[in-house]
This record gives C-alpha cells, structure tokens and sequence, in this order.
C-alpha cells in the first residue's frame, strides 16, 4: 500500500526557492518520486502477470480508461501517484492471486474514488495562493491532524473498494489477510489506520454486495 508522506513539513523548505502553489507542490513531489523508480521490462514474467491482472481488473470494474499501470523494480509494494498512475512493485506478481488482486485493487480504488484530488484540496483550503513559509507553519497545527484523518478515510475507502473487487471474482477476507499480516500487526501511523482497525472495517464490508459487471 501506499505510504504516502505529508508535504507539509517540505513546503516550507519549497517556499525559501520559489513561491509556487500547494497543487504544484504535490505535483512536483510525486512527479519526482515517479522518475526514481526503476520501470520493469514490459517482457519481464513479473511484468506480464500485474499487467494481466490490472487489464481483467479494470475490464470487469468498467472504470474509466486514463488509468495508467507502472511496474517497477523498486519502492513500496504500491502506489498511486498524481491521480491516475499506479505503481506496483514487480514482485508483487509473486504473491497469490486474490492478493495481489486486492494490492491492485486498493490503488485503482484511489484513483476512481477521487483520493488525490481530495488531498489537495484540503491543503488547498488551508494554504491557498502561494506556497510561504510563515503560512505553512501557522496552519501546521491545524492541518497536520486533519490531513490524518482524511489519509485514515481514504483508507478505508479504498480498502473497501478493493475488498468488492475481490468478492466480485470470487475471494473472501481469508483469501487476502496477508496483505495485512505479512509485516506483522501495525499500529496507526500519520496516514494509515493499524491492522486490526482496517481488518475490523472489512470485516464489516463482508455482508455487503459487489457490483454486478455490465
């Protein structure tokens, strides 16, 4: 999953350079991220089984077509960068079907959720205009927390989303608890919900009905 990073603590460095806007700033963070990650050969076994899966994957989710897969040999297992990208490591291709499936499935869910545009938009509430150091550091305080609380959601949300999927072609929450155990049990973070909350919150989408294909 992703392990996206607040930018706040970095826009005020960003400011000293140049003024520029948060949206730029967000733009220019994951830009810079994706150029740092090594692409996988499209000829790679690796590569052609992810490729395989996010083809099926957004053919039976019928979700609009602007999504981009990236496979990469290094970084955290996935991603989703600047809205529409999504990255995933090529040994990801190693782990069982429904897994993987759901790794996928959590980062599509960013980009058809609207999660990147909802980040910034909120630092866009707060820090409108241009990018200054006094005005980043007068509303960390206030941000910081709230830009927690909204990484938690679209957590949620996109685990959701990919748990549907995962139901839709046949798999139950045994099928993809290792996504979850496979770096033992993780407490809240900044901009991730612990194991045993997002578990808890599958569990309670277990009873719920996914999508029908048209």
């Amino acid at each position: 999953m992703q392990r996206r990073l607040f930018l706040l603590a970095g826009v005020s460095h960003a400011g000293l350079a140049h003024t520029v806007t948060i949206r730029e700033v967000w733009k220019s963070s994951q830009e810079d991220r994706l150029r740092n990650l090594p692409l996988a050969s499209v000829h790679d076994p690796n590569s052609v089984i992810l490729i395989n899966d996010f083809v099926s994957m957004i053919a039976t989710l019928q979700v609009h077509s602007d999504i981009e897969l990236r496979v990469v040999t290094a970084g955290v297992p996935a991603s989703m960068l600047l809205g529409h990208i999504v990255v995933v490591r090529h040994d990801v291709a190693q782990l069982s079907l429904p897994v993987r499936r759901f790794i996928i499935a959590h980062e599509v869910g960013h980009v058809v959720l609207g999660h990147y545009e909802a980040q910034v938009a909120l630092y866009e509430s707060h820090i409108p205009g241009e990018v200054v150091q006094e005005n980043t550091d007068r509303v960390a305080p206030i941000l910081g927390p709230l830009a927690s609380q909204l990484s938690h959601r679209i957590e949620y949300e996109a685990d959701a989303f990919a748990f549907r999927y995962v139901k839709q072609i046949g798999f139950g929450l045994s099928d993809i608890m290792p996504v979850f155990m496979q770096f033992g049990v993780q407490q809240d973070t900044a901009t991730h919900p612990g194991t045993r909350k997002r578990l808890a919150h599958l569990r309670s989408q277990e009873a719920v009905t996914p999508p029908q294909s048209q």
